[in-house]
Parts: structure tokens; C-alpha cells; sequence
């Protein structure tokens, strides 16, 4: 990741000539131990977009959800790993929902902590 960052980030400061950093602290991995992790991580970066309501996760170019719901090959993705676990897509698809709602629930109860 390190190599990768700092290669874009040359390429991104000579284009626009400009200098300095592009992505804000370290590269952060952990280890995922459980499948229960994985499903749940799966569709928190999935549906982020629609955690922080910005778009519908469906529809923004950007994220791969709408590649975890067809059925079309995508180049990026590669769900196998995911699906194992759900009978179809529309069962990932309520799984996602569920998380997207926890989620959100989950900022707003930390936003009113921290106020």
C-alpha cells in the first residue's frame, strides 16, 4: 500500500504541479478473524456512501455494491468469497440494508455522545 500511495502521489504532484502528501495517516490492516467480520466489513464498505448519505449505494459509480447485487462479471470484484454465505443476492441485499440502518444508527449514537 505504501508503494502504491507514494507512487500515485509522485505521479498525482508532477501532473499538477504541486507538492506535499495526498491521503491523511498511515495505511491501516487488520486481521479479519471471523466470517461474521467479513460479511459485516463487506457491506459496511459496500454501502459507506449510503452510511453517510451521500448516495444511494446502488447507484454511485464508485462503489462496488451494485457489482455484489447482479450478476454481471465485474473486472474488481470478486464476490465468491461473500456470496457462499447468502442463498442469493436479494438475501445479501436485506443483509446490507440491515447493516446500513445499524450503522447509521450506530454514528448518530455516537454524535450524541460526543455533544
Amino acid at each position: 500500500m505504501q508503494r502504491i500511495g507514494g507512487g500515485y502521489t509522485m505521479y498525482f504532484n508532477k501532473k499538477y504541479k504541486r507538492t506535499g502528501v495526498l491521503f491523511q495517516g498511515a495505511f491501516k490492516a487488520s486481521h479479519i478473524k471471523t466470517t461474521h467480520h467479513l460479511l459485516y466489513l463487506s457491506a459496511y464498505v459496500n454501502c459507506n456512501i449510503e452510511i453517510h448519505n451521500i448516495s444511494d449505494a446502488r447507484k454511485y459509480p464508485w462503489s462496488s455494491h451494485s457489482n455484489y447485487l447482479s450478476k454481471s462479471k465485474s473486472d474488481i470484484c470478486d464476490g465468491k468469497v461473500v456470496w457462499s454465505h447468502f442463498k442469493n443476492r436479494k438475501e445479501y441485499e436485506d443483509f446490507a440494508k440491515e447493516n446500513i440502518e445499524a450503522a447509521k444508527l450506530k454514528k448518530e449514537d455516537e454524535k450524541l455522545v460526543l455533544e
